[in-house]
C-alpha cells in the first residue's frame, strides 16, 4: 500500500543483510530449526517452470545450495534463513515471521531515515564503518581504525574501535607493541603487563601477548633476567643466558647480550663492550682485587705489605676461607655451591664451594685455617687421611657432602669469613653489622653499609638481591604496584607479577580478578556483565545481565517487558526499566528487579521508562492491541489508504488499514457514507461469502484466517473500535475466511488462504453456505472468541461486515 514491493536479492552482501534482519524475528521457523526467516519476493511460476522476482528484475544470484530448477510441492515462495543466509522454499499461505520491502525501481522514497543514505534514488543502509544522519546527507566515514556495530548507525557516537586500535587522548591510534584491543569500544588499548609484549603493533587479542625480551617464564609468569644474564627476543624460555665469565649487566631484565658491559667484583675488563658486542673479563691477578662492578682494564693493588692468596679477589678486607661447625652452616654453604655449577671437581653435582679445611701432613690430620677446632663434619667424610695430592676440601651442592680436591684446582666458588677476633667494620654497602660481623642485608631490606642498620623497603616491596644498597632497588612483591609514588595492593581487575616499580596491569575491558592482589595474568577472568565469545569478553546486551565472574555462553534476560539502562549489566537488580510498550507494575529498589506489563488498550509508551502507567492516546484515538510502543499506533487505524479511483461494480470504495501487532495487515473496505455495514451489504451487492473472498483476492489478499485468540480479538476489536454503533444494533458478526477443500458433509479443514483450520474456538453450524463468521460481542470459554463455521444463507451475509487479510504490506 506504500508503493513498495517484496525485496529481491542480487548479491551476497544483500543476502547477508537480510539474514541479519531475519535473526530479529525468531518466532516463526517455517519448519526449519533456525532463529528466524524473512519472506523474499521470489515466486515459482508453474507456467514457465522457473523462479521469478515479483519486481520483474533478473534472477542473477542465489546461494550455492539452492535448488532453483524446481519448487517443492505446494512451496512456491522462498524465505532466507537467519544465520547462514540459506534459502528455503515454503508455502505461500504460511504467515512469515518477517518480510522486507523495497522501492519500486522508478520510485524515490526520500528523504532517507536516520541510518540510511541515498544511493541512485533509493535509501540504502549506511555503509560499513560509517554513520548516516538521514535526509539527503551523504554517509560519513567513522575514520581510520573505527567501525560500527550496525549498518544503520545514525551519529558519530556509535563509531567504535576496530580490533587492534584504541583511543589515546581522544584520537584513535594503532595499539603500540605491548598492548592490544579486541575492538568495539571507545577505550584505550590494554597493556599486556609487566614482562609481556606483542610481536608488533596492532594486536587484537590478549592471546597476542608473549613473554618480553629480558624476561623468562616461570609457570607462565614472566620473571626478569637476573643481573649478569639476558634474553633476546620474545617468547617463552625456561631461563636467561649468562654473560661470559666475570661479566655482568648494569640492571636486571637485560634484553640483549650487548648489555653485558661490566666486570664483576674480582674481575677486570680485557675487552670493553661497545653497545653492539659484549665485554670480556679476566680474574684479578694475585696481589690485586676489585670490589664492585667496573669497566676498568686492571684491578686495584692490595695495600702495602698485603697480598691475596688467589686470583679473582673481590675485597681488600682481611677475611679467611670459611670453617664449618654445624649442619646448619653446612646446608647454607651447599646452597651457595648450587649457585656456581661451572666446576664439578670430577663429581656429577651442580657445583662446589671451597672450604678453609686443609690436610696437615705433619700432624696427619685436617685443620681449619682460621685455627678453630674441627668439631663437625658430614658422617660419610673420611677425616683420618687425605687422598694423594688432594689436601683441600669442598662442600657439594645438593646433599652437602664433603669431598677432597687438589689445592691447585681453581674452585668454582669459595666463601670467606671474618677472623674470629677480628671486627671488619665498617661493613660494605649491602651488609649490616650483626654481633660484630657483617651480614648480608635481610630480605625485603637495603643496607647502605658502615655501621648503619638495615632499612626495610616497606609494605608490598622486596629486593632481588640480599646485598641491596639503596631504596632504589626495592621492587614490588607479586600482587602489588605503584600508584602516584606509593605502593598499594593491586585492585580487583588488575595484577602484577612483581619485581618492578610500575603500576599494576589492568586485565582489560571485560576482564577482572576474583579479589585484590592478583599476581598473574592468569588470575584475570570474564567480568560480571560480560559473557564469553571464543574466549573474548562481550558485554551483555541491554535488557540482559550476568552475575559473577567466569566464562559463560550468554547472559540472562530481564523478565518480560523489563530492560536495563545500559549494556554490561552485572546484576538482575539493574533490570529497572520498562521497555517501550510496557509500564512497571513493581518498581525495582536496587536489590530486586522491576516487573512490567504491556500497555493496555488505548495507551502506549515510546521509550524505556519507570512509570507505573502508559500514556493515553490522543482524544478520539485508540490502539488496536496491547503493548503499543509508539503514538503512531493510536487511532482507528494507521491511516486511510490513498486508493483514489478504486471502484467495485462502479462504486468508489475507501479502506482502513489495521495492524495486528504480529506482522499481519488487514484492509477494511467501506464507502464514504456513515453506515459502512449497510453500504457493504446494499450498495456493493456482495451476494455471498464467495463474493467477499473474490473481493479480497482482487485487493491482493484473502478473507482472514483465524489461528489464535490474538487474531480473533484483533478482528473483533477493530470492528468494535471503528463502528461501535453497529456492533450493538446489527448482527455483530464479521465474515472471515471461507473454508475450502470440504466434502459434501462439510468436513472443513482449510481456510481460503490454504492455511490449516486449527482455531480451537471454532463451532460448526448447519447453515446454507460455506462461510466462517466471528462473533464480536462475546467470548467462549476459556476466553476464546466464538467462531462459527458451516452453512449460512446468502442473504444473512449481507448483514455482516467483512475484512481482507492484505498482501499490500
Amino acid at each position: 500500500s506504500q508503493g513498495l514491493q517484496l525485496v529481491s536479492v542480487h548479491s551476497a552482501a544483500d543476502n547477508t543483510a537480510l539474514a541479519a534482519l531475519a535473526a530479529r524475528h525468531p518466532k516463526w521457523s517455517a519448519g526449519f530449526a533456525v532463529n528466524g526467516t524473512l519472506l523474499l519476493g521470489l515466486r515459482y511460476n508453474t507456467s514457465s517452470q522457473a523462479y521469478a522476482w515479483q519486481d520483474g528484475s533478473f534472477v542473477d544470484w542465489w546461494p550455492a545450495d539452492t535448488n532453483m530448477s524446481a519448487a517443492a510441492a505446494g512451496k512456491d515462495c522462498m524465505v532466507v534463513l537467519a544465520g547462514d543466509g540459506a534459502w528455503r522454499p515454503v508455502s505461500c499461505t504460511r504467515l512469515p515471521s518477517a518480510f522486507a520491502c523495497q522501492n519500486a525501481a522508478d520510485d524515490w522514497p526520500g528523504p532517507c531515515a536516520p541510518g540510511f543514505h541515498a544511493v541512485n534514488e533509493t535509501c540504502a543502509p549506511c555503509p560499513a564503518d560509517s554513520w548516516c544522519e538521514g535526509g539527503d546527507a551523504a554517509a560519513v566515514p567513522c575514520g581510520e581504525g573505527l567501525t560500527t556495530v550496525l549498518r544503520t548507525s545514525t551519529n558519530p557516537g556509535v563509531c567504535v574501535t576496530k580490533p587492534g586500535w584504541g583511543y589515546f587522548n581522544s584520537s584513535v591510534q594503532l595499539c603500540p607493541a605491548g598492548s592490544y584491543s579486541t575492538g568495539g569500544t571507545r577505550e584505550p588499548c590494554t597493556p599486556c603487563g609487566a614482562g609481556w609484549t606483542t610481536a608488533a603493533a596492532g594486536a587484537a587479542s590478549r592471546l597476542s601477548c608473549d613473554i618480553s625480551p629480558g624476561f623468562y617464564s616461570a609457570s607462565s609468569v614472566p620473571v626478569p633476567c637476573a643481573k649478569g644474564s639476558y634474553k633476546e627476543g620474545i617468547g617463552f624460555a625456561a631461563g636467561c643466558q649468562p654473560c661470559s665469565q666475570g661479566v655482568t649487566t648494569a640492571n636486571i631484565a637485560a634484553d640483549t647480550v650487548s648489555l653485558c658491559l661490566f666486570a664483576q667484583p674480582g674481575y677486570h675488563l680485557v675487552s670493553a663492550g661497545n653497545g653492539t658486542t659484549p665485554a670480556q673479563a679476566a680474574p684479578c691477578p694475585l696481589h690485586t682485587f676489585s670490589e664492585a662492578d667496573n669497566t676498568a682494564d686492571s684491578c686495584q693493588p692490595c695495600p702495602a705489605g698485603l697480598s691475596t692468596l688467589a686470583t679473582g679477589s673481590n675485597t681488600s678486607q682481611g677475611l679467611q676461607l670459611v670453617s664449618v661447625h654445624s649442619a646448619a652452616d653446612n646446608t647454607a654453604l651447599a646452597a651457595l655451591a648450587a649457585r656456581h655449577p661451572k666446576w664439578s671437581a670430577g663429581f656429577a653435582v651442580n657445583g662446589t664451594l671451597l672450604l678453609g679445611l686443609r690436610y696437615n701432613t705433619s700432624s696427619q690430620a685436617y685443620a681449619w685455617q682460621d685455627g678453630s677446632f674441627v668439631d663437625w663434619w658430614p658422617a660419610d667424610t673420611n677425616m683420618s687421611a687425605a687422598a694423594a695430592g688432594k689436601d683441600c676440601m669442598v662442600v657439594l651442592a645438593g646433599d652437602g657432602a664433603w669431598r677432597p680436591v687438589s689445592c691447585t684446582r681453581l674452585p668454582s666458588a669459595f666463601a670467606c669469613q671474618n677472623a674470629a677476633d677480628d671486627w671488619p667494620g665498617p661493613c660494605a654497602p649491602g651488609f649490616h653489622a650483626v654481633n660484630e660481623t657483617c651480614a648480608p642485608c635481610p630480605a625485603d631490606s637495603w643496607c647502605e653499609g658502615g655501621d648503619a642498620a638495615a632499612v626495610p623497603c616497606g609494605e608490598g616491596l622486596t629486593t632481588v638481591l640480599r646485598t641491596s644498597t639503596n631504596p632504589g632497588v626495592c621492587v614490588t612483591k607479586p600482587g602489588w604496584g605503584y600508584f602516584n609514588s606509593s605502593v598499594q595492593l593491586c585492585p580487583a581487575g588488575s595484577y602484577s607479577t612483581g619485581g618492578t616499580r610500575e603500576p599494576c596491569t589492568p586485565c582489560g575491558a571485560g576482564w577482572t580478578t576474583a579479589a585484590a592482589g592478583a599476581a598473574s595474568r592468569l588470575s584475570c577472568d570474564i567480568s560480571p556483565g560480560f559473557y564469553s565469545a571464543s574466549s573474548v569478553p562481550v558485554p551483555c546486551a541491554k535488557g540482559s545481565y550476568k552475575e559473577g565472574i567466569g566464562f559463560a555462553a550468554g547472559c540472562q534476560p530481564c523478565s518480560q517487558g523489563v530492560t536495563t539502562a545500559n549494556i554490561a549489566a552485572d546484576t538482575v537488580s539493574l533490570c529497572l526499566f520498562a521497555q517501550p510498550g510496557y509500564h512497571l507494575v513493581s518498581a525495582g529498589n536496587g536489590t530486586t528487579p522491576a516487573q512490567a506489563a504491556p500497555c493496555p488498550l488505548h495507551t502506549f509508551s515510546e521509550a524505556d521508562n519507570t512509570a507505573d502507567s502508559c500514556q493515553p492516546c490522543p482524544a478520539g484515538l485508540s490502539t488496536l492491541a496491547t503493548g503499543s510502543n509508539t503514538a503512531a499506533l493510536c487511532g482507528p487505524s494507521a491511516g486511510q489508504l490513498d486508493l483514489a479511483g478504486f471502484t467495485v461494480q462502479g462504486l468508489p470504495m475507501q479502506f482502513v488499514k489495521s495492524y495486528s501487532g504480529s506482522g499481519i495487515v488487514y484492509l477494511w473496505p467501506y464507502s464514504s457514507r456513515q453506515a459502512p455495514v449497510h453500504e457493504v451489504r446494499r450498495r456493493h451487492q456482495l451476494a455471498n461469502a464467495g463474493d467477499a473472498e473474490n473481493f479480497c483476492v482482487m485487493l491482493g489478499g484473502h478473507l482472514p484466517s483465524i489461528h489464535s485468540l490474538a487474531q480473533a480479538d484483533h478482528v473483533s476489536g477493530v470492528f468494535r473500535t471503528l463502528w461501535p454503533q453497529y456492533a450493538v444494533t446489527l448482527n455483530p458478526w464479521v465474515a472471515v475466511g471461507l473454508p475450502v477443500s470440504g466434502t459434501p458433509t462439510h468436513n472443513l479443514d482449510l481456510w481460503s488462504d490454504y492455511s490449516a483450520l486449527d482455531y480451537p474456538g471454532a463451532r460448526r453450524q448447519n447453515w446454507n453456505s460455506d462461510v466462517g463468521v466471528l462473533d464480536t460481542t462475546s467470548t467462549g470459554q476459556p476466553g476464546l472468541s466464538r467462531l462459527y463455521l458451516g452453512r449460512i444463507s446468502p442473504c444473512s451475509l449481507r448483514s455482516q461486515l467483512h475484512c481482507c487479510r492484505s498482501a499490500l504490506q
